[in-house]
């Protein structure tokens, strides 16, 4: 069983993951370092992109709660497609 910000998985599940172990880690550190992250993942119809914070992985329900502008959402892991960081410029 593997650990990544205390997201558990096993190694089945780590290759069932899109993307496997880089998205894993990029969810677990957005959550724990609180950074905002953009999440690319289909939802019944097309593919959509969402902007926000992470502030909830669900394990038994393999969902992630995300926080955006807008109020929240829940992505089903199974749905995400691709998870990157928003770039964060300092302004002096």
């Amino acid at each position: 069983m593997n650990t990544i910000g205390g997201w558990k998985f096993d190694k089945e599940q780590e290759n069932n993951f899109p993307r496997g172990r880089k998205n894993a880690k990029v969810i677990a550190e957005s959550l724990r370092d609180q950074r905002f992250l953009t999440i690319s993942y289909f939802n019944n119809i097309k593919d959509q992109e969402i902007t926000g914070i992470i502030t909830k992985i669900d394990q038994s329900m393999r969902s992630l709660k995300i926080s955006h502008s807008e109020g929240f959402v829940w992505i089903l892991m199974d749905d995400i497609t691709s998870v990157w960081y928003e770039i964060e410029i300092e302004m002096d």
